[in-house]
């Protein structure tokens, strides 16, 4: 191409795709699609007054016992699998045995998040109810 061919072409816009059709044909879409739902780990939400003060302040500073990520809410902890060790902190091997029964991955330990009845709570005494 000479210098002289590209002086009347516009540039492409320079934005970000915004879909996913943007960035494949239909066909690739599927494709990736069927991909990704191969990896789903479910996830429960549930309040943080199904744990312990203590374990709360371990799980915000990054000292629990369990895979976990800490967050400003609370935290997401990995449940693991039925042949992986139960964390130490009763309250929550509860919780993770529950977890791993339904088949759920992660639990996400939220502040705002709903009480699931029938699981114990902990207000700041550490007395469950």
């Amino acid at each position: 191409m000479q210098p002289s061919d590209t002086a009347g072409a516009q540039a492409a816009p320079d934005r970000e795709p915004t879909d996913l059709e943007d960035l494949l044909d239909d066909s690739d879409a599927q494709i990736l699609t069927d991909a990704l739902l191969q990896h789903i780990e479910l996830l429960v939400a549930i309040s943080t007054a199904h744990l312990r003060p203590a374990t709360r302040q371990r799980l915000a500073d990054g000292e629990l016992s369990a895979v976990a990520y800490p967050n400003d809410y609370g935290g997401f902890v990995y449940a693991g699998t039925a042949g992986d060790a139960l964390p130490p902190e009763p309250e929550l091997a509860v919780l993770v045995q529950a977890a791993r029964a339904a088949g759920i991955v992660w639990i996400k330990f939220d502040a705002d998040a709903l009480k699931v009845e029938g699981l114990a709570t902990f207000d700041d005494e550490e007395t469950p109810s």
